[in-house]
């Protein structure tokens, strides 16, 4: 059925019913949800018979509050205050490449596993975004040809214990023989992390551990100045940059281009910048991948810590 099919049905007598999760953006969805000819109806998560007061409290701590936008978009269902888009879709659907070889491995805990044979020799980068219990682990790997980075596999774990997810790395390791490995260090990421440059010299310096909630150090200005960068905003901008210059190749994979275009950010009473928690991990892991192909190839490269870039608290 066409759209004058679709637009004609309606006319002609015919319901629409149109279901969303609110996520802050003022869009479409949110304009068809204030039309007052429209029957409105509100499902919070409260409503779900196996929704307990111990599963709010979780909820409240992995979204930051029952105030935050995530809390309010996903468990109370309702739009928030105002947020802005972090990705222009535009930029990113430019990116987007038919044919590109790409593999799509999803994997439990008890799925067998074995890297790719018969790679071809090049400049490859591995993001990690690591999660267990809760949420998934998304693994990405990316391949330098310039002035693109293309990325050509993507691995999706559940339920997969850490012991194992190191396990993935190192056969990955194996088969890519990454120039660099960015992992998000939140607890389960540092404990890998570690335990991956426990292995020997080569892995440290190989693996580089990024605190989002840190700070990255830069080339420092003209006058001498230092120059630091909040991490997780820095690697954001490398995204949103490298998809205005179309530098990044993304094969066709609806459930990135689902997170790209519903991935928001406020701004708090200080005027900082802070990015919805959520369905962003994939997001995560190319977050990670871009900075550490960064880190790789600035120019003048400078020599890293121990754990990739200089983190630091504030």
């Amino acid at each position: 059925m066409d759209l004058l099919d679709l637009f004609g049905f309606l006319l002609l007598g015919g319901r629409r019913w149109v279901y969303g999760v609110p996520n802050g953006l003022r869009n479409t969805f949110h304009r068809m949800t204030q039309m007052k000819d429209a029957e409105q109806y509100n499902w919070p998560s409260s409503l779900n018979p196996s929704f307990t007061a111990e599963k709010d409290a979780e909820l409240t701590l992995l979204y930051g509050g029952k105030d935050s936008p995530g809390y309010v978009h996903r468990v109370l269902g309702l739009h928030g205050s105002p947020a802005h888009a972090v990705f222009n879709l535009d930029d990113y659907l430019e990116c987007v490449r038919d044919g590109v070889a790409f593999e799509d491995i999803l994997l439990g805990e008890g799925d067998a596993f074995a890297a790719p044979f018969g790679v071809a020799k090049g400049a490859y980068y591995l993001g990690c975004d690591l999660g267990y219990a809760r949420d998934p682990s998304e693994y990405v790997v990316y391949r330098s040809e310039p002035p693109h980075l293309v990325n050509v596999l993507r691995v999706h774990l559940r339920g997969v214990n850490y012991a194992r997810q190191q396990a993935i790395i190192q056969e990955l390791d194996r088969a890519y023989d990454f120039r660099v490995v960015g992992i998000d260090c939140g607890n389960s990421g540092r404990a890998v992390a570690h335990n991956l440059m426990a292995l020997g010299p080569e892995w440290c310096e190989k693996v580089r551990a990024f605190e989002f909630g840190g700070s990255v150090e830069l080339e420092p200005f003209p006058d001498g100045t230092p120059h630091r960068r909040p991490t997780k905003a820095f690697m954001t901008e490398l995204l949103q940059r490298g998809m205005a210059d179309r530098a990044l190749v993304f094969p066709r994979l609806a459930e990135r281009e689902q997170q790209y275009a519903a991935h928001t950010y406020s701004t708090n009473a200080n005027g900082q910048i802070v990015y919805e928690k959520g369905n962003d991990h994939l997001i995560d892991a190319d977050r990670c991948a871009v900075l550490a192909h960064f880190l790789d190839t600035r120019d003048p490269p400078t020599a890293p810590p121990p754990l990739g870039v200089r983190v630091e608290g504030f």
